[in-house]
C-alpha cells in the first residue's frame, strides 16, 4: 500500500474517532484474546512485579454498602473518580440497575466513606418520573435514605457520592414492598 494511502487511512480512522467520542469499553467489548482480521491477536500486559506500586485503578473505589430491614448488598460504582495520595483515577460506566436488587418495607441505609451523598430513583411507580428521596446524614459514613413517599414498586435507583477523595456512582433495582 503506497504511504500516501496508509497516511489517509490513518487520519480518516483518527477523524472519525475523534468525532465519534471516547466511550470506556467493558469486559464484554474487549477480549485480547480474539484476534481482529488480518492482525495478531492483542498481547496479555504482564503483571507488575511486586516491589513496583501502579497507580490506584478505578476499581479501587470503595464498594456502596446498602443495607435495609430486609438485606443488604454490596454495589461496585460503575463510575468514579477517586484520589489516593497524589494519584487520581477515574472511569466511567453504563449503571446496570439490575445486577443488584435491594427491597425494603422502609427506609435502607447507605454506608460509604466521608462525604455526602445523593439517591435518584426512576420507576413506573410514580409514572416514570424521576425522584430524590431525602438523604440524611447519621454520621460521619452512614446516611439514612426515607422511602416513605415511594409508591410499592420497582425502581431504577443510583446512589451517588462525593467527598474528599473524589466522586462515585452506583446503580442498583429498589423494590419498594407494601408496607
Amino acid at each position: 500500500m503506497p504511504v500516501g494511502r496508509v497516511l489517509a487511512v490513518v487520519t480518516a480512522v483518527v477523524v472519525a474517532v475523534g468525532s465519534a467520542g471516547c466511550r470506556p469499553l467493558s469486559e464484554e467489548t474487549v477480549r485480547p484474546d480474539v484476534a481482529v482480521p488480518d492482525q495478531p491477536p492483542m498481547p496479555v500486559p504482564e503483571p507488575l512485579p511486586p516491589d513496583i506500586e501502579p497507580g490506584l485503578p478505578v476499581d479501587d473505589a470503595p464498594a456502596f454498602l446498602l443495607t435495609s430491614d430486609v438485606g443488604e448488598i454490596v454495589v461496585e460504582p460503575f463510575a468514579s473518580c477517586w484520589m489516593s495520595g497524589n494519584v487520581n483515577a477515574c472511569g466511567e460506566g453504563e449503571p446496570v440497575h439490575r445486577r443488584h436488587l435491594l427491597a425494603t418495607s422502609g427506609g435502607f441505609q447507605v454506608g460509604y466513606p466521608e462525604g455526602d451523598v445523593q439517591l435518584r430513583v426512576l420507576g413506573a411507580g410514580e409514572g416514570g418520573a424521576a425522584l430524590s428521596p431525602a438523604v440524611t446524614a447519621r454520621g460521619e459514613q452512614v446516611w439514612d435514605v426515607d422511602t416513605s413517599e415511594l409508591l410499592p414498586g420497582d425502581y431504577e435507583a443510583e446512589v451517588f457520592w462525593q467527598g474528599p477523595q473524589g466522586d462515585a456512582a452506583a446503580a442498583f433495582t429498589l423494590r419498594v414492598l407494601d408496607r
